[in-house]
């Protein structure tokens, strides 16, 4: 939801640099506007896959537990929106510290990384440390679920969803959650260590 909503909202600004032939010229506002967006997309969807390895987690040890505890499914809406409420913050700090900047070819806007100023440096630095810890974080946990649950066939059935027909549900989650984690880390990572 949130790649689909940032790519709605940023997409035209790019299509008009582009059918411009490269004569429209995005406002300041457009660019902290775009900034903002492009960052709580990647901020927000590293915490999210963050938040779903820490389910798996929880589901390891708390197993059928975790399914009937009450206000189940409230947890994890108060949960997701706590995720994007900590990415809007974080998202939002160049706004009001450090500026945006335009990045080639004029069709898109990020935070001033090459900026000298404290502010832009600061907000550069807090944004890319909540993306690396974010990131070890989410590798360590998964690493760690990854390990335990293959060394005991008992906990590793914790993580199979009874409700499923298939029965292979664990198998699944464990496929989604390496594929977005590794790709993350090779995409997301680089950047986040040189902006810092």
């Amino acid at each position: 939801m949130s790649d689909c909503l940032n790519q709605a909202l940023v997409f035209p600004f790019e299509v008009l640099r582009y059918e411009s032939d490269f004569t429209y010229r995005i406002s300041d506002d457009e660019c902290h506007f775009i900034s903002f967006s492009y960052a709580f997309t990647q901020i927000s969807s590293g915490l999210i896959i963050a938040g779903i390895t820490t389910d798996q987690h929880m589901s390891l040890i708390m197993g059928r537990q975790l399914d009937t505890m009450v206000g189940n499914r409230r947890i994890y809406v108060f949960a997701l929106f706590a995720m994007w409420a900590v990415a809007a913050l974080v998202s939002s700090i160049h706004l009001i510290f450090g500026e945006s900047e335009i990045f080639y070819p004029g069709s898109w806007c990020f935070i001033g990384v090459s900026s000298e100023d404290f502010g832009s440096s600061a907000s550069a630095l807090v944004y890319s440390l909540t993306g690396i810890l974010t990131l070890i974080y989410t590798v360590s946990l998964h690493l760690y679920i990854m390990c335990r649950s293959h060394r005991d066939p008992e906990l590793c059935g914790h993580l199979v969803d009874t409700d499923r027909i298939t029965g292979y549900y664990d198998i699944h989650v464990n496929i989604f959650l390496m594929t977005s984690v590794t790709f993350y880390v090779l995409c997301w990572g680089p950047f986040l260590v040189s902006i810092s």
